[in-house]
């Protein structure tokens, strides 16, 4: 009884394990949070100026890349693995490159902006932010979790 117990807790995240993945939950609030106290004393402007779309687009373009990379080889590589241990830093990379690089372009945008026009495209920030928190929701419980837990069944 006791070789079943460690063959089945050897499939499992132990809790610090589990208390880095959910970490990176939290870090889109820290986000939200640079981008709130960069906005103090700036000017909040709801005009977008036609020199930023190219950064936009640009920002767009790799939130989106960084997506289709998390689908095409990240998660592929994850589903390989045959124990969570093994599978943690497949795990943390699905989560960053998934889920942070899209609020972290959001963050970088909306400190671009403060740079060049002394204001803050907070929409703009927002929007990258929620969308990679979301995105990171979506991908805990439709893929991580799934995951998880053939693990324990196996």
């Amino acid at each position: 009884m006791g070789i079943q117990n460690s063959e089945h807790g050897k499939n499992t995240l132990n809790f610090s394990e589990k208390i880095l993945v959910y970490s990176f939950y939290e870090v889109h609030f820290i986000y939200l949070l640079i981008i709130w106290i960069l906005s103090w004393n700036r000017i909040l402007t709801d005009i977008f100026p036609n020199e930023l779309i190219f950064a936009l687009f640009f920002f767009i373009c790799i939130g989106i890349f960084s997506i289709i990379i998390t689908y095409k080889y990240i998660i592929p590589e994850m589903m390989k693995k045959d124990d969570a241990h093994s599978a943690l830093f497949i795990l943390l990379m699905v989560l960053v490159v998934g889920s942070d690089v899209p609020s972290l372009l959001g963050v970088i945008f909306a400190v671009f902006a403060l740079i060049i026009f002394n204001t803050i495209y907070w929409q703009i920030g927002f929007l990258f932010i929620i969308l990679g928190f979301s995105h990171a929701i979506y991908l805990y419980f439709f893929k991580i979790q799934p995951f998880l837990n053939n693990l324990k069944n196996k």
